[in-house]
């Protein structure tokens, strides 16, 4: 049985050794940045092999998340690999099952992730709860659209602009100002940029003549419109009711897995947390991947 716990301070540069090792494409720009804002050594739970060597990594982020009109506090599943040597062994599983309980006790009441395989996390007792259009837009739509004007990239317009935008939906993470501080720093990352115009921003990822659009919020049209007069592609994720607008495909985005009900459904007006995940995935948006 491999021991799986919480990792110590003196083990954090391990935990990167096996992050490098699992997402080899991650360039060690980013997964510095990683490292030194986005997580720390109590929020990772890692997996040892018998000699006592870190072999897999689960990384518990504490995060909090509008559903049904009310903030709960939920773990988003981040960074989840074994590496390579020790894969289909049910080092991940294990990880997932021993994080559970750990979740429960840290006041989590549900957990979110971003899943690379749909089937492998229903397994683990995760449904689909986000769905969102997903893939290359269809340019031909943005035809007319005045050229925005482009404007620095401000947090405290980005706040504005997003809790804007999300107040017709569920399910997605309650930001502060910091949120966009770092967020605008790690798209201002090698092969990454941030497009700003008055009513509306996007983080993207550049693939040579691509853009690959992380989030977007506010006039989506306007940052689509900037970007497409940039690219000669634009790949975005936008909410399900852009797409047939944008011409892509309806994918799920994230799944949700219910870890304390009753505080989960707390205040929603349901009695039981299917009945209230069923009624949030009918307006659930997030744009958050870790």
């Amino acid at each position: 049985m491999n021991d799986i716990r919480i990792i110590k301070q003196s083990e954090y540069d391990d935990a990167k050794r096996v992050w490098r090792l699992c997402f080899p494409d991650d360039s060690d720009e980013f997964i510095d940045y990683y490292f030194a804002r986005r997580t720390s050594p109590e929020l990772i739970l890692g997996a040892f092999s018998r000699c006592g060597e870190l072999i897999g990594t689960l990384h518990l982020l504490p995060r909090e998340i509008s559903f049904l009109g009310h903030p709960k506090r939920i773990c988003f599943v981040a960074g989840v690999g074994t590496v390579p040597s020790m894969r289909h062994k049910g080092i991940a599983s294990a990880m997932f099952e021993a994080a559970y309980p750990l979740m429960k006790k840290r006041g989590f009441c549900a957990s979110i992730l971003q899943p690379f395989n749909v089937g492998f996390y229903e397994r683990l007792g995760y449904e689909p709860f986000v769905y969102a259009g997903i893939g290359e837009i269809n340019t031909a739509c943005l035809l007319g659209v005045p050229l925005p004007c482009v404007v620095a990239p401000d947090a405290d317009k980005m706040l504005s602009i997003y809790n804007a935008f999300m107040r017709p939906f569920t399910g997605f993470a309650l930001r502060d100002k910091a949120c966009f501080e770092n967020l605008i720093s790690e798209f201002s990352l090698s092969g990454s940029v941030t497009v700003m115009t008055e009513n509306s921003y996007a983080f993207c990822c550049i693939e040579g003549s691509c853009a690959n659009v992380y989030e977007s919020a506010g006039d989506i049209t306007t940052s689509l419109t900037l970007l497409a007069s940039r690219y000669s592609s634009v790949k975005a994720l936008v909410p399900t009711l852009y797409s047939d607008v944008f011409g892509v495909k309806q994918s799920v985005f994230n799944m949700i897995k219910v870890i304390d009900e009753d505080v989960l459904i707390s205040h929603t007006g349901f009695s039981t947390a299917a009945e209230a995940v069923a009624h949030a995935k009918k307006t659930a948006l997030s744009f958050d991947r870790y």
